[in-house]
C-alpha cells in the first residue's frame, strides 16, 4: 500500500506520506524506501513530485539516517544535477532542494565547490559555457 502511495500522481497522497516522516519510516525500512523513491524518480516526469521526492530524502531521511547521505546523493539526486536541455529544470528543482538550509546534504564532502559554483549563476542563467563548467566540476568531484 505505501510504495503505491508513492507513485500515486496525487501531490496531496505524497504530502500526507511525507508529513509524518516517522510513521512511514515505521512501516518501511530505509533502504527500502531510498530504493523506492529513486525508481519514483526515474518513472515520473513531475517536476513538483519530484521536488517532494528529494525534499523528503533533504530533509528527513538523510538527517535521521546520516550514514545514508553519500547513497542518498549517489541514488537519488546526482542523476539529476547535471544541467542538460531537456533536464535542466529538474536539475534545478534538484539543485534547489538540496542547496535548502534545511537539507543536510549542501556540505557534504561531495558537492563541495559545486554549490559555490552554482550560487554564482542567475536564476535566468543558461550560458551553455557556465552550466558546462558547473557539469565539469560536479562530474570532476563524483569521479573523484
Amino acid at each position: 500500500m505505501v510504495v503505491a502511495n508513492l507513485s500515486h500522481p496525487d501531490t496531496n497522497i505524497l504530502k500526507t506520506l511525507y508529513g509524518q516522516p516517522t510513521s512511514l519510516l515505521a512501516v518501511i525500512s530505509a533502504d527500502k524506501l531510498l530504493g523506492i523513491i529513486v525508481d519514483c524518480l526515474a518513472r515520473d516526469n513531475s517536476r513538483s513530485r519530484a521536488r517532494m521526492h528529494l525534499e523528503f530524502l533533504a530533509q528527513h531521511l538523510s538527517q535521521t539516517h546520516e550514514q545514508m547521505q553519500g547513497v542518498i546523493l549517489e541514488k537519488a539526486f546526482i542523476p539529476y544535477l547535471l544541467f542538460t536541455k531537456p533536464r535542466q529544470k529538474l536539475a534545478r528543482v534538484a539543485w534547489s532542494v538540496m542547496t535548502d538550509p534545511s537539507s543536510g546534504l549542501d556540505s557534504h564532502d561531495l558537492l563541495r565547490g559545486c554549490v559555490n559554483l552554482l550560487s554564482t549563476l542567475s536564476d535566468d542563467e543558461t550560458s551553455v559555457a557556465n552550466l558546462a563548467a558547473l557539469n565539469l566540476t560536479l562530474t570532476t568531484k563524483v569521479a573523484g
